[in-house]
């Protein structure tokens, strides 16, 4: 039901829509958590002629990804000779694998008193080795999606660096297609459904 604006209100024109893991999560409430009729996924649109993002709570060429990513460095994680290689080389790593899997080769690659940041949700319990925690002093710990202002700084970073990221664009009659995709894995890129149909605007 439409209604008038409010004082504190803001109309936006939805033009993007991003598609990611936790949105199955969710659709299948493989965490027990889901409450119907629910709308994940990261939007994002136009507010008076300004670019906003709405935010739910719910290897190619190496030499482009470290570009892309204004990364130093890029490690194939299943690629065990480059594992090996980078082991104790870092103080920071998020997890963002939303599939089970071991934080042991994880840990690995963080230095002693290194820290790993789980922000991922897999639907069944990941495996965590006792030797690569307490033989490098290493912590794990978790975090939700960060607050609209951390979320703010995130994107200036981005847009100072110039940081973007490889999407796959979807026109909305393929949405289902995309949703069976992401389910078997079979995707490369963040699946962005062009929701108006004017991908050239943005």
């Amino acid at each position: 039901m439409n209604r008038e604006n409010g004082v504190n209100d803001v109309t936006i024109e939805i033009m993007y829509c991003g598609i990611c893991h936790t949105d199955l999560h969710f659709a299948k409430n493989d965490w027990g958590i889901s409450m119907y009729q629910l709308s994940p996924a990261v939007k994002f649109g136009k507010a008076f002629g300004h670019h906003v993002t709405v935010i739910s709570t719910s290897p190619s060429k190496k030499n482009e990804a470290r570009e892309r990513l204004g990364a130093d460095d890029f490690i194939v994680s299943t690629n065990a000779q480059e594992l090996q290689a980078a082991r104790r080389t870092l103080d920071f790593i998020v997890d963002t694998v939303s599939a089970k899997h071991s934080l042991g080769p994880v840990l690995e690659l963080l230095k002693v008193n290194g820290t790993l940041a789980v922000v991922c949700a897999p639907d069944q319990p990941m495996e965590l080795p006792a030797f690569p925690l307490i033989f490098g002093k290493r912590s794990v710990r978790g975090s939700m999606t960060g607050s609209t202002s951390e979320t703010q700084e995130m994107l200036d970073v981005c847009g100072k660096h110039n940081i973007t990221c490889d999407i796959e664009l979807v026109k909305t009659d393929n949405i289902n297609e995309a949703w069976d995709r992401l389910a078997r894995n079979d995707v490369r890129y963040r699946f962005v459904i062009d929701i108006a149909g004017r991908s050239s605007n943005l």
